[in-house]
């Protein structure tokens, strides 16, 4: 069953644009290139609830590190994108607050640049609907982010219950984070950035994930493939997902894709479709 929270969260992101506020700094940094990895529960819990997150960082290898990042709420989900000082010892911080659609997010991330860039992450939500306010909030979600893997290494050969972080290869590059579950035998949890574009030359920011615990063949591959319906007060979603790894002993590797198209629910009248194409990404340990 397709979580509600999940199929809302993507409807609301094609059909609104984010504010992305800004800040600058001025210290100096080592470190460059692009990492990306969040946080994601495991199952049971849902994977759509305070705890999981997504982030991409890009460094510039002097003063600055530019960060976007979704946390998610039981109440709502927020994205957001800025640029973020970097101290001598690698440290830096953001804070600030994003509107989108219903939502209001506050927000405060910090973190240490190096070659295994960690953090946390704090996010409190405000959505108004038919002038009713819910808040609620993620409170220090623990972050890891990695760069692109080189490779997954021997196939099959996983670290039960380990994570894995990494980068999508779209122009801008989204956080994936992996779960394998406890018993090494299965991809117990992924969840994933990806950017649509939709008609009317609108690009969207979302996030999605396969089913849970998929099985993990010899070869080290899983695949996934999702259809379905979506109902909202207003409109009907429908979407295809695809999704395919093959993980290792060094880190995984592999693609997704999602498809949707939006009607009006009273008048059936196409709103818009968006689509990834074939997005690769990697991620390593």
């Amino acid at each position: 069953m397709v979580p509600a929270m999940r199929r809302s969260a993507i409807v609301t992101a094609i059909l609104a644009a984010l504010v992305s506020p800004a800040v600058a700094g001025a210290q100096s940094g080592v470190i460059a290139g692009d990492f990306g990895g969040g946080a994601v529960l495991a199952p049971p819990t849902p994977a759509f609830a305070p705890g999981s997150m997504l982030v991409s960082l890009r460094a510039d290898g002097s003063s600055n590190v530019r960060i976007e990042a979704t946390l998610l709420g039981a109440c709502a989900s927020g994205t957001f994108a800025t640029t973020a000082a970097v101290a001598v010892d690698g440290s830096f911080s953001a804070s600030g607050v994003v509107r989108q659609a219903t939502t209001r997010m506050r927000y405060e991330l910090r973190g240490t640049l190096s070659e295994v860039p960690a953090g946390t992450a704090t996010a409190r939500f405000e959505r108004t609907v038919a002038n009713r306010t819910r808040r609620c909030s993620a409170q220090d979600v623990r972050w890891d982010a990695r760069r692109r893997s080189a490779g997954f290494g021997t196939a099959a050969a996983v670290r039960a219950g380990s994570s894995l972080f990494g980068l999508s290869s779209q122009a801008r590059p989204r956080g994936i984070v992996l779960r394998i579950a406890a018993d090494g035998r299965a991809l117990g949890r992924a969840l994933y950035g990806v950017t649509l574009g939709c008609t009317g030359g609108v690009s969207s920011p979302a996030l999605d994930l396969p089913r849970d615990d998929l099985a993990i063949l010899p070869d080290g591959r899983v695949r996934d493939r999702e259809t379905g319906t979506r109902r909202t007060a207003t409109s009907i979603l429908k979407y295809v997902e695809r999704f395919a790894a093959t993980l290792g002993s060094a880190g995984a590797e592999g693609m997704y894709s999602v498809e949707l198209i939006v009607r009006s629910r009273r008048t059936g009248r196409h709103l818009t479709s968006c689509r990834s194409g074939v997005v690769r990404w990697s991620a390593s340990y």
